[in-house]
């Protein structure tokens, strides 16, 4: 068979499921039980939005449980990946349109493997692959492979900082922001984002050291 689409996966993620007589829920006014279903959609969508692929299957046998490695190719767009059709929530302030800037691969079986990822650098615009203690260069076809695990995706025009996995700008909304024009993004935008997380951030650990430390005598 041939390979199959992410967007296959999220049609499935999403359809409407049959549960079955053992999940059956009791009306108080039709005094019976009724067969229900449910069904699973995005509301919305965050800046950073990773997919966890099933690769990993248990399968309970009459002795013991089968336990097999889903080793199918998942095409996924390196560029353009278009949720529009799977989130219900507004979508009129940020598009969720996201491009790809990590993955997270397994090689090997269920017996034994090896975790490897592959990263894109902002800096320089080029993927690299980790393996261990070992950083290559890679090239955009090692990236769509048997061995993808967990995709890390980030939302057109959201701002990169380093430190911080993504935030989004809110001084502008991002049909107002253009491809081209994302590398020169306000230093001071970028800086207000930057030390409000930051400020956030220490405030959080504060009050958590607060609530676990004892009072002095």
């Amino acid at each position: 068979s041939g390979n199959i689409d992410v967007y296959q996966c999220f049609d499935k993620f999403s359809e409407t499921e049959q549960l079955n007589e053992t999940e059956a829920v009791y009306c108080s006014k039709c005094k019976e039980h009724l067969a229900q279903s449910k069904k699973m959609d995005l509301w919305n969508t965050p800046d950073v939005f990773i997919v966890h692929l099933k690769r990993f299957q248990y399968i309970p046998g009459q002795y013991f449980t089968h336990r097999d490695k889903i080793t199918d190719v998942i095409d996924f767009p390196i560029e353009n990946l278009d949720l529009s059709n799977y989130v219900s929530g507004d979508m009129s302030d940020r598009a969720p349109i996201y491009d790809l800037f990590g993955v997270s691969q397994h090689s090997g079986n269920m017996s034994g493997g090896h975790y490897t990822a592959i990263c894109k650098n902002f800096d320089d615009q080029h993927w690299y692959e980790f393996n261990d203690s070992r950083v290559s260069l890679a090239k955009e076809t090692d990236i769509v492979t048997a061995e993808a695990y967990v995709l890390f995706y980030r939302r057109r025009h959201s701002v990169v900082v380093t430190g911080i996995a993504s935030l989004s700008p809110t001084c502008q909304s991002s049909a107002d922001v253009d491809e081209d024009d994302m590398t020169d993004i306000d230093n001071d935008v970028i800086r207000h984002h930057a030390d409000d997380f930051l400020a956030r951030s220490h405030k959080d650990s504060s009050a958590r050291q607060g609530l676990s430390s004892p009072s002095p005598p």
